[in-house]
């Protein structure tokens, strides 16, 4: 993973940055000041990050290194990634620290990936960038047929929703995903 450090990338979105971390799960880009996570190995596919040889322009990038774009995109990525260390959060710092008790910590952990699998259209961690992208969260997932379709109300199941990415969020930006 080393080898990967201070490679610069391209990704269409953030353009131009230069991988200053990377482990067996991840790589830590910097774009121009602003600090992005990629998980391996979706990281190099054609819908992220693109290898750039040292002379190129943002412009022009090159193929994906080891056959990445391959991949078939796992709509269980992040729960496999997060789901246990989310739950352990919540047991361990959260309901110790915060004045608010979460009970249903399995029903958390699990309930927050339902996005990922339901609405492909966005990457993952980009649901919980901003109060706007929650709030497209809230519209995408009121368009889910399952929740339109579900007994319970789609507005109070949605926000049931909503709550729990609100909390993953807060471990997202305490552990220095996002």
């Amino acid at each position: 993973m080393n080898d990967l450090i201070n490679k610069r990338v391209f990704h269409d979105r953030f353009k131009e940055g230069v991988i200053v971390d990377a482990d067996e799960k991840r790589v830590v880009v910097d774009f121009e000041g602003v600090t992005r996570i990629f998980p391996l190995p979706d990281a190099f596919t054609e819908q992220y990050l693109r290898i750039m040889d040292s002379d190129e322009k943002e412009d022009r990038h090159v193929l994906p290194i080891d056959n990445a774009s391959t991949v078939n995109k796992d709509t269980n990525h992040y729960r496999k990634l997060y789901r246990n260390e989310f739950r352990n959060w919540i047991i361990n710092d959260y309901n110790k620290n915060s004045g608010n008790v979460v009970n249903d910590f399995n029903g958390y952990a699990s309930d927050v990936f339902f996005i990922e699998k339901n609405c492909p259209e966005r990457e993952f961690l980009d649901w919980f960038r901003s109060e706007e992208t929650l709030e497209d969260a809230r519209n995408a997932l009121l368009k889910v047929p399952g929740v339109i379709n579900g007994k319970q109300d789609p507005e109070q199941r949605v926000s049931g929703y909503i709550t729990r990415m609100r909390l993953f969020k807060a471990f997202l930006q305490q552990k220095g995903i996002i």
